[in-house]
C-alpha cells in the first residue's frame, strides 16, 4: 500500500497499457481473491452437505416437471 510502484493492467479488458499505483493494483487482486474464495466455499459446501431436496435424483419421476423458457415465454 505504502509502495511508490505502478504495474500494468494488461489483463483487465479495457484497461491495456494503463498504469495504475501498486494498492490500487492490490486492491483489485484482492477482489478478485475473495471472488474466487466465495465460489470454491459454495462448491465445498455442496460437496459436503449435497444437493438435498433440491435434486433431480431426489425427487420422484413423476413430480418432475421441466419447464423450458423460450423468447416467447413459458412452454
Amino acid at each position: 500500500m505504502w509502495s511508490s510502484n505502478s504495474f500494468k493492467l494488461d489483463f483487465v479488458v479495457g484497461y491495456e497499457d494503463v498504469q495504475v499505483d501498486a494498492w490500487l493494483y492490490s486492491d483489485h487482486q484482492r477482489y478478485f481473491f475473495f471472488q474466487q474464495l466465495s465460489t470454491v466455499g459454495a462448491l465445498l459446501q455442496l460437496v459436503a452437505h449435497g444437493p438435498g431436496q433440491f435434486s433431480v435424483d431426489e425427487a420422484d419421476a413423476e413430480s418432475i416437471t421441466i419447464t423450458s423458457i423460450t423468447s416467447k415465454g413459458a412452454d
